[in-house]
């Protein structure tokens, strides 16, 4: 796997680069991912070790902090590869930005302990809520 943050690239140059390298996997997993109706694992998982699932993550947490334009450029090469993986792209990295609004050691909890991690959900329609109780938190909503 290419290395995400390499000199004397930047964030952005490397994240393309590991893009690209992981192209033709996506482009193999479809198959798969049509039979099964999911995207492969062993697919999200080079998606997550390029980078992408962070990419919008700010740095001091574990992310890659890259501009929209690259986030596209990334999303747009994915999805030429393979349409579904374009859309799982767009769908990961849209919510590492969320990291930046959390206590910095939550959001290193997230990107930072582990640059492979993927974090999915939507931020649309925020209907719900979570308390804290003994042992954890409580979830509810829809």
């Amino acid at each position: 796997m290419t290395p995400i943050l390499t000199e004397p690239q930047t964030a952005a140059e490397s994240l393309l680069a590991a893009t690209r390298a992981i192209l033709q996997l996506v482009r193999e997993g479809g198959d798969q991912g049509e039979r099964e109706r999911n995207l492969p694992p062993h697919v999200a998982r080079a998606m997550a070790e390029a980078g992408v699932c962070r990419m919008l993550a700010p740095r001091a947490v574990g992310g890659l902090e890259i501009d929209p334009i690259t986030q596209l450029d990334v999303i747009e090469q994915l999805a030429y590869a393979e349409p579904s993986a374009g859309w799982v792209a767009q769908v990961y990295s849209s919510n590492s930005h969320v990291a930046g609004f959390l206590p910095p050691e939550t959001g290193y909890e997230l990107f930072g302990r582990n640059p492979s991690a993927i974090m999915s959900g939507t931020l649309a329609a925020p209907y719900g809520r979570a308390r804290v109780v003994d042992g954890g938190f409580q979830v509810s909503g829809r």
